[in-house]
């Protein structure tokens, strides 16, 4: 009997964030088929369901039928998402085919494009009942060892309650652009350059590499260029395995997981193919590896290539922990000594001079300092959906996920409208003690902290940073904040992003008094992923262009690899049989302007908004939010509607209404409802232009509209 093992979604994370989301909760269920040859035994109509998944608290299970759901689709593979509860819901879910690596196959996926309503006695279930034709999909090199994965990824609406009364909204997905460019690396499409690394060829695309490394950018489109798309550019004093972990990372910002006992390793080779390709991020990811890995037998050959490379930190870590060994003449014993001896001399007299000027650290008199003991830690609030929880009223709070510092539990409590009246135009942040299941250590516990309004960059804005020195929590006094922390205008008008904010709060819980050591070498954090921003400096300086734009008579560069990964469209258009038969001619993109697709084209290769003035906002996120739908970006749709909902006026209304039906946006339709309900409002917005035009070209949509505001 073939058998159907499934992988629960597991919730990951740490102390560090957490998003007021007024719309989703997402969970993600991989789906395991051994032995599929044996499951087409099962005849038309029959499934085999995977194990039960929980999301937002509801339990849902995959159907896979391998002949099809009915006869109509007996020649597919069917899936369908079952609701096991008895409580309606609505639901947006992906189905998606992986590779047996595990990357994301995007011409095996199929979503649904609007929310879907759930309900125990009409319709338990939804699903496509042609996922995938089984003789392609039998053809197809992911079907390996007679097994395959497909991953449902679902997002339960669940909606934001204000004095009772629910409103939806969509959550904007997290951002794919790291997956769509793995996915780019992992299938090859579109590449155009070739590296030879050993005996091994790999395929690459010039405006990713470029955009990543400063070095690859000359070599490739600065005065050395000449590499076209048949030659080979050799990569010499590098394993294969090694080039291959850094494509990973240029692509994806993530470093690969190495094999078990060979962390060590990898590690000292990737940092020295990141300084020479100039990866600073990858570089400084290696040295905190290598640092947390200092051994006897790796001390000596990690400080020779700190040496090598320039990685003081490194280097400052390895001589720390050489002197902890207790004598110099150990230190000497390690294994690599000789090495070090015969490539870097000098660091021979720097650990000679260390032993003379550090004998008292060597002999275990080592410095200590006697100091109390403080615990550090952040935790980053983010607040989506913000149109709405700005119409919370004064002294209604959102609260955060509970976060752990100090042995204790916290969280942050947000008030949108103010903590009371005097606050009533600002937005209010508290910290907040969770002792209910915890109780506090001798009843109290003591803790500065400082709260910051985050820019678009996620970097601390200074003006908007406020410290409190010391305050003592206990369970009388739970609660301490600031009641003015950020103006709400200043922020509606620089920092709101895909109408949200993010506050960051820094705690350090003070406890008792430690004897420490003083000697440990620290090194700075990683850099935060810069993939984003690199893809954005490449579009900016149109390094390495292959595709050219006529846009109402503006002509835009851009790269194709980019463009096909993003959109389904553009691979359609740029790959696909729709794609131009003439070599580097221009595409004409008609009905739209030339700023609108710039600004998709931002949001294509960073994954954000383009900065917009606050009166520019509604007009551009209308415009914007036709391109997302006509190319398939789903995340930009959202963010567009997200900032169109919390900017519904009188004259707005009626356009915005049209579009949300148009477009199938059912969150932006149920935020123009809600505005109409307003006592006095209707009568206004039927004397608009817009109104008329709406019900003459949309009459049933004018009548959803008079149904929706009945009382």
């Amino acid at each position: 009997m073939a058998l159907a093992t499934s992988s629960p979604a597991v919730a990951t994370g740490g102390t560090s964030t957490s998003a007021i989301t007024a719309a989703t909760v997402t969970g993600s269920h991989v789906l395991r088929i051994y032995g599929y040859s044996r499951t087409r035994g099962l005849g038309v109509r029959r499934y085999i369901e995977s194990s039960k998944l929980l999301v937002a608290g509801r339990t849902w299970i995959v159907r896979y039928y391998p002949n099809g759901s009915s006869q109509e689709y007996a020649d597919s593979i069917s899936l369908f998402l079952f609701h096991c509860d008895r409580r309606s819901v609505r639901t947006q879910f992906t189905f998606s085919l992986h590779d047996p690596e595990g990357s994301h196959v995007q011409v095996h996926s199929q979503t649904t494009r609007c929310p879907v309503s759930f309900d125990p006695a009409s319709r338990p279930s939804w699903g496509f009942p042609n996922f995938i034709k089984r003789e392609d999909f039998e053809k197809s090199k992911y079907l390996r060892d007679d097994r395959f994965t497909i991953v449902c990824d679902i997002a339960v609406i669940n909606g934001f309650y204000n004095g009772g009364t629910e409103k939806l909204v969509d959550a904007v997905p997290p951002s794919d652009l790291h997956q769509d460019l793995g996915w780019l690396l992992a299938t090859g499409d579109g590449a155009d350059v070739k590296f030879k690394v050993g005996d091994k060829l790999f395929f690459a695309h010039k405006g990713v590499v470029a955009a990543r490394s400063s070095v690859f950018r000359t070599e490739l489109f600065g005065p050395m260029k000449g590499v076209t798309v048949k030659d080979v550019v050799e990569i010499h004093d590098m394993e294969p395995e090694v080039f291959m972990a850094m494509l990973k990372f240029m692509y994806t910002d993530l470093v690969p997981i190495m094999r078990m006992g060979e962390e060590i390793a990898m590690a000292q080779h990737l940092l020295v193919a990141a300084d020479r390709y100039d990866l600073k991020r990858l570089k400084l990811i290696c040295e905190n590896e290598l640092c947390s890995r200092l051994t006897k037998k790796t001390g000596m050959t990690t400080l020779v290539l700190a040496e090598q490379h320039g990685c003081h930190g490194l280097k400052k870590a390895c001589f720390a922990f050489l002197s902890s060994l207790g004598s110099l003449k150990e230190a000497m014993g390690c294994d690599g000594y000789d090495h070090l001896q015969r490539s870097c001399p000098s660091l021979h007299d720097e650990l000679s001079a260390t032993d003379a000027d550090a004998t008292a650290a060597l002999t275990g008199g080592s410095s200590s300092t006697v100091r109390p003991a403080i615990i550090a830690g952040y935790h980053v609030l983010k607040i989506e959906c913000y149109s709405y929880a700005k119409q919370l009223g004064v002294g209604e709070d959102i609260k955060s996920a509970t976060f752990n510092v100090g042995d204790q539990r916290w969280y942050l409590r947000c008030y949108p409208g103010g903590y009371n009246n005097d606050s009533a135009n600002s937005i209010s942040i508290f910290l907040s003690v969770d002792d209910h299941q915890q109780p506090l250590p001798k009843g109290e516990v003591k803790a500065t902290f400082v709260f910051s309004l985050l820019d678009h960059a996620g970097e601390p804005v200074p003006a908007y940073t406020n410290t409190i020195k010391s305050h003592t929590f206990s369970t009388e006094n739970r609660c301490w904040g600031i009641y003015k922390c950020i103006p709400r205008a200043v922020l509606e008008r620089s920092y709101i992003d895909g109408d949200s904010f993010r506050i960051r709060c820094d705690i350090k819980v003070l406890k008792e008094f430690i004897m420490e050591d003083t000697t440990v070498a620290q090194l700075p954090a990683a850099p935060q992923p810069e993939l984003h921003r690199h893809l954005g400096q490449l579009l900016a300086i149109r390094v390495g262009g292959d595709v050219t734009f006529s846009v109402a008579g503006e002509v835009i560069t851009a790269h194709r690899c980019v463009l096909a990964v993003r959109s389904s469209v553009f691979i359609a258009e740029l790959f696909g049989p729709m794609k131009e038969k003439a070599s580097g001619c221009v595409i004409t993109i008609d009905d739209m302007e030339a700023r609108v697709f710039r600004a998709m084209l931002h949001f294509i290769y960073t994954d954000t908004m383009l900065e917009m003035e606050e009166g520019d906002k509604m007009t551009m996120s209308q415009h914007l939010l036709v391109a997302a739908d006509r190319y398939d970006l789903e995340r930009l749709k959202v963010m567009c509607e997200n900032t169109m909902c919390s900017r519904i006026d009188t004259g707005t209304v009626a356009n915005t209404l049209i579009l949300a039906e148009q477009h199938c946006c059912i969150a932006l339709k149920e935020a123009c409802f809600k505005f109409l309900k307003v006592p006095g409002r209707f009568r206004e917005v039927m004397a608009s232009d817009g109104f008329d035009h709406l019900m003459c070209t949309y009459p049933f949509l004018f009548m959803e509209v008079l149904d929706k505001i009945a009382p």
